[in-house]
């Protein structure tokens, strides 16, 4: 899949790893056909200047986009993971307009927001965010100063990945209530008429597949003083009810063997 860069094309391969039963999909920028700067861009995470992290976002929400598109996939829900992948909300409005001749798009895409700090979402500066996305916002019908007005909030001139995804979505939510009312703090600029706690952010607990989750050794020590019902219905609070009484010599045991286990397999 190619994506658009100011002065160039990116191209980026597409692996698929097959995690049990589900898919994983990843993009690959390290291909003959791109410039060694470029090769680079999917390497690693969270690293690089302010230009090399909108590459990556770009590769990640665009080029991420034409990647499912490539693959026959057609989802009517995107889960943006944090703004990390906001622009993908950028090339859905391009494509549905290209089809439709409209915008609509925003009722299919959710943000769940996970870093309760500032720090923790990209900016972009707007001279950055011009040469990278200019001919985009343009694309979608935007000129580039109503297109920055959907990342900005407040008087920071900067583009907000957050708040793009926010703009462009149907649903916000934090992964725990005191992350929801943290975060609702955060982005009460963007809601001004609202009040703080009614800002709509909403709580969605995260959670886990229990008998995935738990190794084996803490496995057979549940089952011995717990029965089966930690694993028949682990969200019921009676499930538990007896896990005072493992012996602490017993529960410390099977911590160190499975931390035993984890060297070994590292090793």
């Amino acid at each position: 899949v190619a994506v658009d860069f100011p002065d160039r094309i990116v191209t980026c391969q597409i692996w698929r790893a097959d995690v049990g039963r589900v898919p994983l999909y990843l993009l690959d920028s390290n291909v003959l056909d791109n410039a060694a700067s470029d090769q680079g861009i999917t390497d690693s995470l969270y690293s690089g200047d302010e230009e090399m992290r909108i590459r990556q976002e770009m590769i990640l929400g665009i080029g991420g986009m034409r990647a499912l598109t490539a693959l026959g996939i057609a989802p009517t829900v995107c889960h943006m993971n944090e703004g990390h992948a906001a622009f993908l909300a950028v090339e859905r409005i391009r494509r549905f307009m290209e089809e439709h001749g409209c915008q609509a798009t925003v009722n299919g895409n959710v943000f769940p927001t996970h870093t309760p700090v500032p720090a923790g979402f990209d900016l972009f500066h707007p001279a950055v965010l011009e040469r990278y996305l200019g001919r985009t916002a343009s694309d979608v019908g935007l000129s580039f100063a109503d297109f920055a007005k959907l990342g900005r909030a407040g008087t920071d001139e900067r583009f907000n990945m957050a708040l793009l995804a926010m703009e462009t979505s149907n649903h916000v939510n934090g992964v725990s209530k005191l992350h929801a009312t943290v975060s609702r703090g955060m982005f009460a600029d963007r809601w001004p008429a609202f009040p703080e706690d009614e800002v709509p952010i909403e709580a969605i607990t995260n959670g886990i597949h229990t008998g995935t989750w738990i190794g084996r050794k803490m496995a057979q020590l549940f089952d011995e003083h717990l029965g089966e019902g930690w694993r028949v219905a682990p969200e019921d609070p009676a499930s538990w009810a007896e896990t005072k009484k493992i012996p602490d010599e017993a529960l410390w045991s099977a911590r160190e063997d499975q931390r035993a286990e984890l060297i070994r397999f590292v090793r």
